[in-house]
């Protein structure tokens, strides 16, 4: 089986990122699996029979991977860890295998503390939880109450008390949280005294006191101006500040005036906006707004308002959140220049848009680029461009959509995006960033956890405007065919929507409910959208501290 040499293995790791398969990275593991610890040996502390082996391993390895990869753009870096085990027992190393099977559960756990955990340090920085900085301290008040040396018997205390601690702390807070850090010392605490190691406990007590007074000689003392170190800038689309048909007129024709919405030369983007577009739009998209309009005011607005607060809680005050709109207000210029007098060390942005594209997306971050970069300073800053596929924004719409299929049998299932013009799509650079591609992801990742079959659900893509093609198929084209299938009852999503608004209020739940029994449908129910579910918030706040994370490192 010998592959083509020319031929170059491209790995998908499970952020995302597309990067070069380097096979001397997996030799490495393969022969750490040969050894008995779990350490990680230089080479030269391997031995040449041990690499010989691993490099024979890797060979098999890697000729099959490039016998997968001829056909396919990317392989995931599971299929090549499966492939490393399949081939250590093959090969008759059944003991290695088992152990690189080991490092991979323990290193998936890692993953999983990473991504749910961080813990807020004294002077108020988020720093990534590591457990192997709780199992250090053991050690350290191991190797003192027993006046030793560092020796694989107190390795293994410390870690088992280690996994002791960091159960613990996933019993207390098993979604996830910003974890001061004595509170996690105060459980490790307790775990070394519950186990019976009551002079261990002292030790490790009187290492907390010296590290204390290490500090207070050094000076670290927190102050009001080190509690709020970063900014978090949540953006949604926008909403006129009434429903007149003046208001309508003035946010319409700012949002379509953006050379990334209606991507046309500027002088016939000026005339078809202003003297076509708008005019005849604004009054018909205000009696929209006027019937969507609550006491409180638009539902995007209300909902944004709130999240701001919830999600203000959630994070803790190391962090200050504040909500702005791409389009009218509260704009991003007049947020940012807040985030600025309060001299931030760092930003995060999040657009509110699961689905990138670069009308949304792409013209929210260049906004916000456009701001800062007049700035003197300009602080680091963190972009999330999407989050399509993240499994907590997967998990709050699935929470959401199984309350209504609990209530009632449904005859078919739609997932209704946002339309975009077929052009924009097929300008996109790879399947991460194409739009389209994008909106069947999030759509396979439902339908699976909600357990819809294949032929019982449809994509589609709403709001569509002007004469040029969409993508297709169109919501409304769908709906009205729906009936004549003998399909009655409809349950729709909106993925690409995180509040409720025009498109999903008053366009699905009006407009193509009304055409829905028209054509003979019977009932078409709206799935609202995640607008401040608790999950959703979660799932922003785990977004917000995995960009810290990223930003630290």
């Amino acid at each position: 089986m010998q592959p083509p040499s020319n031929f170059d293995i491209k790995i998908q790791k499970r952020n995302g990122q597309i990067i070069e398969f380097i096979p001397h990275r997996i030799t490495r593991a393969i022969a750490n699996s040969f050894k008995e610890h779990s350490g990680l040996p230089r080479e030269s502390e391997l031995g040449v029979e041990v690499m010989k082996n691993a490099q024979k391993v890797t060979d098999c390895v890697v000729a099959v991977l490039k016998e997968r990869g001829i056909q396919r753009p990317f392989l995931t870096v599971e299929e090549i860890q499966d492939e490393v085990v399949r081939q250590l027992y093959e090969n008759g190393y059944k003991e290695a295998g088992e152990r690189y099977a080991g490092y991979r559960r323990y290193h998936s756990e890692r993953r999983k503390l990473f991504e749910l955990y961080s813990v807020i340090k004294r002077d108020g920085k988020v720093v990534s939880f590591k457990q192997e900085k709780i199992a250090l301290a053991i050690t350290k008040a191991l190797i003192a109450q027993n006046k030793s040396v560092y020796n694989e018997i107190l390795i293994e205390k410390a870690r088992e008390l280690t996994e002791k601690a960091v159960c613990e702390i996933r019993k207390r807070w098993p979604d996830g949280k910003s974890i001061h850090i004595e509170e996690v010392q105060d459980i490790a605490e307790k775990v070394i005294m519950a186990a019976g190691y009551h002079e261990v406990a002292k030790r490790y007590i009187i290492y907390r006191e010296d590290r204390a007074k290490l500090r207070r000689n050094r000076g670290h003392v927190k102050t009001e101006e080190s509690i709020h170190q970063t900014g978090v800038l949540i953006i949604n689309l926008g909403t006129p500040d009434s429903p007149s048909v003046a208001d309508v007129r003035k946010y319409l024709r700012e949002f379509l005036m953006d050379a990334r919405v209606v991507d046309i030369p500027f002088w016939r983007r000026f005339l078809l906006v202003n003297l076509i577009m708008v005019p005849f739009r604004a009054p018909e998209s205000a009696k929209g707004y006027r019937e969507l309009w609550t006491p409180q005011g638009p539902p995007l607005k209300v909902y944004g308002q709130k999240l701001e607060g919830l999600l203000q809680e959630a994070l803790g005050e190391v962090f200050e959140v504040k909500l702005a709109m791409r389009y009218q207000d509260p704009g991003i210029k007049s947020v940012l220049s807040h985030f600025k007098d309060k001299g931030f060390s760092s930003l995060i942005v999040i657009p509110l848009y699961p689905q990138y594209a670069s009308s949304s997306s792409g013209s929210t971050m260049e906004e916000v680029m456009n701001v800062v970069k007049g700035w003197e300073v300009v602080p680091e800053i963190k972009l999330i461009s999407q989050f399509f596929d993240h499994p907590l924004f997967i998990k709050a719409l699935v929470k959401i959509g199984q309350k209504y299929m609990a209530q009632e049998r449904f005859d078919h299932y739609l997932f209704s995006y946002h339309g975009l013009p077929e052009h924009q799509t097929s300008n996109s650079s790879g399947d991460r960033y194409c739009y389209q591609s994008q909106c069947f992801e999030t759509t396979r990742l439902l339908v699976n956890a909600l357990g819809i079959k294949k032929e019982d659900y449809t994509v589609c893509f709403q709001s569509r405007l002007g004469k040029t093609p969409w993508i297709k198929p169109y919501t409304d084209e769908v709906i009205k065919q729906l009936p004549k299938r003998g399909i009655k009852k409809v349950l729709i999503f909106s993925p690409s929507f995180v509040a409720d608004c025009l498109e999903t209020t008053i366009e699905i739940g009006v407009e193509y409910k009304k055409l829905f029994l028209e054509h003979g449908g019977e009932c078409l129910q709206l799935v609202e959208s995640l607008n401040v579910h608790p999950a959703w918030v979660e799932c922003l706040k785990q977004l917000v501290l995995e960009s810290r994370r990223t930003i630290e490192v």
